[in-house]
């Protein structure tokens, strides 16, 4: 990104942040109002400043210019990035913004869910995302190997299995579970079952003669959990323009540019 980019990017985001700070100080009122606000403001541009320069290393190392983001897009994402304080979710941050600035397809609702999601929702769905990278590798190989391996891959969508793949306990791993429902990233799959039912018998010249059909039961597997579409989408655009390396794994195949130094 070049410097002439990168000062128009930050005065931006200087003014985006200042004018998010007047609501809060008319609320308060009075000289605190004053304080606080220009405190709080300066955090925000700091904060914003960080996720705009790491945006801007994420399209250096890509050798990608950033093209015009629609405001519906950018505003909302620099107000909420500037809010946050986990590293692990301001490299998120970093990835949406530069995705947001490099396509079209950053959809205006993505920097909402991602200032509502916590860090251990975040591990969730990355780890969900390279089970469905994992699977949908092998889904076509139809030896011994590859239905051992789908086998295996479904086995760590069950709830009890991915909340010890992520180290979380009961409470917490219940209620990140239930946010991301929520916020529609993730969904309980649904299955189906075949069975061959008998529809009706005849006894004719000593022959029994017996009828069947199969019978398809749809049901939800409450016991599993899977990735939306739109979680699927979610994910790649937080994790910048291009994905090559998938944390869960040690060898590169698929992921995001700050995977690796995590």
């Amino acid at each position: 990104m070049s410097d002439g980019v990168k000062e128009g990017l930050g005065s931006a985001v200087s003014e985006i942040i200042r004018s998010g700070a007047v609501p809060p100080a008319k609320i308060i009122g009075s000289w605190l109002a004053e304080l606080l606000a220009m405190k709080y403001s300066q955090w925000r541009v700091k904060q914003a400043a960080k996720i705009v320069e790491g945006a801007g290393e994420i399209l250096a190392e890509l050798n990608l210019e950033p093209a015009i983001c629609k405001p519906k897009v950018l505003i909302p994402l620099i107000e909420q990035a500037s809010l946050e304080e986990n590293e692990d979710l301001v490299r998120k941050w970093m990835g949406l913004l530069a995705s947001a600035v490099t396509k079209d397809s950053v959809h205006p609702s993505y920097s909402k869910i991602l200032s509502e999601i916590i860090p251990i929702e975040a591990k969730i769905i990355d780890y969900l995302y390279s089970l469905e990278i994992d699977l949908e590798e092998c889904k076509d190989d139809k030896s011994n190997n590859g239905r051992m391996k789908r086998f295996e891959i479904n086995r760590h969508f069950r709830l009890n299995t991915l909340k010890e793949a992520v180290s979380c306990d009961d409470e917490a791993f219940i209620r990140s579970i239930d946010n991301l429902l929520r916020v529609r990233l993730c969904k309980h799959p649904e299955n189906q079952d075949t069975y061959e039912v008998v529809v009706n018998t005849s006894l004719d010249d000593n022959d029994l003669d017996v009828d069947t059909e199969m019978i398809t039961n749809h049901y939800t597997d409450m016991d599993s959990i899977r990735l939306t579409n739109l979680g699927k989408d979610f994910v790649k655009a937080c994790r910048g323009p291009f994905i090559f390396f998938n944390p869960f794994k040690s060898n590169y195949c698929c992921g995001d540019l700050f995977s690796a130094a995590i």
